[in-house]
């Protein structure tokens, strides 16, 4: 469930308004990873949708390293874009997040 704060004007007067959407987009998603050596890799991905002129990219990229076998530390940043528009509201954000990731495989 997508809960959106509405910047349109209504009857009342107000000019925002809490809308409950749930709405399920088709997502194509493409991911890379190249190993520079054993311990280091850069990888890539991207994906994205657009219907009916909404849409979303979700792109990214970071440097990974491994110190063992079982664990990755990565660098890396990610570009997040949607654009919402129907009769009730109209939403669009941009997010661009830096992060930090540790993972363990097993």
């Amino acid at each position: 469930m997508i809960k959106i704060l509405a910047g349109k004007a209504r009857p009342n007067g107000a000019t925002s308004a809490l809308v409950d959407d749930q709405s399920y987009y088709p997502f194509v998603a493409l991911g890379a990873e190249y190993r520079v050596t054993t311990r280091w890799a850069v990888a890539v991905s991207a994906g994205g949708m657009t219907i009916t002129g909404d849409w979303i990219l979700d792109n990214g990229g970071k440097l990974v390293w491994r110190p063992s076998y079982a664990w990755d530390i990565a660098l890396g940043y990610k570009y997040f874009s949607r654009k919402i528009e129907s009769d009730t509201f109209y939403n669009k954000v941009n997010y661009n997040i830096p992060f930090v990731s540790i993972s363990r495989f097993w």
